[in-house]
């Protein structure tokens, strides 16, 4: 597995010391194709998780069924 980037700190006080000005120049130095890579990225991740989940609740349903069928 390839190593990743920490997570940032939930909360930065760094940040709070900031301007609006400053950090919408900190936002506009970021060139706009990695918003939309973050956000396809986002995507993509928030797709898979719905299919685990839809994968979770068809194997919990077949264990239900098979474990309440031993038992009868």
């Amino acid at each position: 597995m390839a190593a990743t980037d920490p997570a940032p700190p939930i909360f930065d006080p760094e940040l709070e010391k900031l301007t609006s000005d400053q950090i919408a120049q900190l936002i506009n130095e970021l060139p706009p194709e990695l918003f939309y890579q973050q956000a396809r990225l986002f995507d993509a991740a928030a797709a898979r998780m719905e299919t685990v989940l839809g994968d979770f609740r068809r194997e919990s349903r077949q264990m239900h069924e098979y474990w309440g069928g031993q038992v009868s």
